[in-house]
């Protein structure tokens, strides 16, 4: 994960939206949440699809999309064996 990545955000009180982001900056340094290590990072979030006033406090699941590849063909792994 480094800025410039898009990501896909879905706050669960609006989870039949789905809203374009991109990753701001990363922290360098992990943090501890609940007992486990994780990466903080910052996003801004695309509200021109859904013009929608978010209130603070909102919890959403982010996807980070770190690569991408296109007209590629999928193999299941257990085909390679």
């Amino acid at each position: 994960m480094s800025p410039g990545n898009p990501a896909q955000i879905v706050f669960d009180a609006l989870p039949d939206l789905v809203f374009a982001g991109k990753v701001l900056r990363v922290d360098p340094s992990l943090v501890t949440v609940e007992g486990t290590s994780a990466v903080q990072a910052w996003a801004s979030i695309d509200l021109a699809q859904h013009p929608v006033k978010l209130l603070s406090g909102l919890t959403a699941e982010v996807e980070i999309i770190a690569g991408e590849a296109k007209g590629a063909l999928l193999v299941p792994v257990q085909a390679l064996r």
